[in-house]
């Protein structure tokens, strides 16, 4: 009887561990995609902000606008 007890104990420890194991592995998972989709978007947020501020700072180079002046005549 007590071989039985500890052979179910140790079967029940072992499936308690493999159920935490894929639950922390699902969690882990997830927390790794979650900062991948995170990554992906700052990217191109900050790709496409960059393009749009490089563009306006083009466009001022082209007509010669110097704001330094210009707020200082006001």
């Amino acid at each position: 009887m007590t071989v039985f007890l500890c052979q179910l104990q140790v079967h029940f420890h072992s499936l308690l561990s493999s159920i935490f194991i894929v639950l922390i592995l699902r969690y882990f998972v997830c927390l790794i995609c979650l900062i991948i989709i995170i990554f992906y978007y700052f990217y191109y947020y900050y790709y496409y902000y960059y393009l749009l501020l490089s563009s306006l700072f083009r466009l001022f180079k082209f007509f010669d606008i110097n704001f330094y002046e210009y707020f200082h005549r006001l």
